[in-house]
């Protein structure tokens, strides 16, 4: 009797504290979210992995390369956003001979990135090369909203739409879109009816509209981490200023970026498509909001993937065309325009007269009707090769539209001139070798 009175006693008194147990509140785990960023920048209108100059098929670059990873990358995360950083339309022989100088044509750069999905890009220096009609054009044909938050129109109001707010899995996303302050230097005459404000002047103003009314604060700046040409184009000091940005896109400089400024993670890529900016941002619901609570950078190089054929077939028309264009010959060289290297990885036109860098100059001094002419040499390869000259010739030695300027100039401000340009020479050592350049 008392041996079953006790079990039962035990039975109950079990039953009872179970019930104890699993009534007592549970505190459930904070909701979270994986938030996702990808930027492109200076993708210069490679929408092939295509090289026009030398008429063949590269690895490391393309928007057809760009999208393989963008898709790899949303099939992983869904809450994926895509922005693009400037310096996009602008840049090859199907841009800049074919597309942009013909506004009755659709845009082939803006008909791609509409394809890829796009949320948002912000001009960059090289989107006024070819006037502001062009601009207007690409606004209008673009599925995505174009920003420019430090562009004003003389007489006022903004040239652009100064940032957007994107809804993603219920995270407000705030995105502010900045271009070089510096494009006046490079394309005033195209830009007599607009003023363009330091970038850190304009970040502080809509940081402090966007603030409150989002979760996650991004700036896609065309610009570089560090100045150029003074405080105006530091995206470094907008970031000081303003250290409730999470987020920060740099470009123009053409380099790779991955750090961390303060509490702001900054990412920048190389052109032409080569690299993928990648963001990574944990979030965590508190009340009403979200927090962050982790984030990182990381650059995907786009040499191994696959270049996308779904976006190849898309664009073939603007490939073929520029194909055909380039089919025309309009000329001979009797002889190379840039000798080969006698130096590995030194290129004759650094250190010597050549042809090509003659020609150049020929031209720039015929045209201007200056008494002196400088010019740079775009990249170590430039040259109009014996045989057939093509335009792809000509591209190859001269690829961006820049506007011609003459500058009258004393006496010491040339020699100042040759002089800084000098110093891109490191000076001799004893036991040097070679010549050797400044890194700087």
């Amino acid at each position: 009797m008392y041996s079953k009175s006790k079990r039962l006693f035990s039975l109950i008194l079990s039953f009872l504290l179970a019930i104890g147990i699993f009534n007592i509140p549970v505190k459930a785990e904070n909701e979270t979210v994986h938030l996702t960023i990808l930027g492109t920048t200076d993708l210069h209108a490679n929408i092939y992995n295509w090289s026009y100059e030398d008429g063949k098929e590269v690895d490391d670059l393309g928007m057809t390369k760009v999208y393989s990873v963008i898709k790899a990358v949303r099939e992983e995360n869904p809450n994926t956003l895509l922005l693009d950083n400037g310096d996009t339309i602008q840049g090859t022989i199907l841009s800049d001979d074919l597309y942009n100088n013909n506004l009755d044509l659709s845009h082939p750069v803006i008909d791609v990135m509409n394809f890829m999905g796009y949320d948002a890009m912000t001009l960059g220096n090289h989107e006024f090369n070819f006037g502001l009609e062009l601009i207007h054009k690409i606004v209008d044909e673009a599925e995505f909203p174009i920003l420019g938050a430090n562009i004003r129109w003389k007489d006022g109001p903004n040239f652009a739409e100064p940032y957007i707010i994107k809804e993603v899995a219920g995270i407000k996303i705030g995105i502010i879109g900045l271009t070089n302050p510096n494009i006046p230097r490079w394309d005033g005459p195209k830009v007599t009816e607009l003023e363009f404000e330091a970038i850190n002047v304009a970040t502080r103003k809509y940081v402090g509209e966007l603030k409150d009314k989002v979760d996650v604060l991004v700036v896609l700046a065309h610009s570089g981490l560090d100045s150029e040409y003074g405080d105006a184009d530091s995206v470094r000091l907008a970031i000081e200023e303003n250290p409730e940005i999470d987020v920060a896109i740099v470009g123009h400089a053409h380099i790779s970026v991955s750090e961390m400024v303060g509490n702001t993670v900054v990412g920048g890529a190389r052109d032409a498509g080569k690299q993928v900016i990648r963001f990574d941002l944990i979030l965590e619901k508190e009340g009403d909001n979200w927090a962050i609570i982790d984030k990182k950078v990381e650059l995907i190089d786009v040499a191994a993937y696959e270049a996308s054929e779904e976006l190849k077939e898309y664009a073939k028309e603007y490939h073929e065309a520029t194909l055909d264009f380039l089919e025309e010959v309009i000329g001979q060289a009797t002889e190379d325009f840039h000798p080969a290297s006698e130096v590995k990885g030194i290129p004759e036109g650094q250190i010597r007269d050549t042809a090509v860098m003659d020609l150049i100059n020929d031209v720039q001094l015929k045209y201007s009707g200056a008494d002196i002419s400088a010019a740079a040499l775009f990249q170590p390869s430039s040259n109009i090769s014996k045989g057939d000259i093509t335009y792809s010739s000509i591209f190859d030695i001269y690829k961006y539209p820049n506007t011609l300027v003459g500058v009258e100039v004393t006496g010491k401000e040339l020699k100042n001139y040759m002089e800084w340009s000098a110093s891109y020479y490191n000076t001799y050592k004893p036991g040097d070798v070679t010549i050797s350049f400044n890194p700087n």
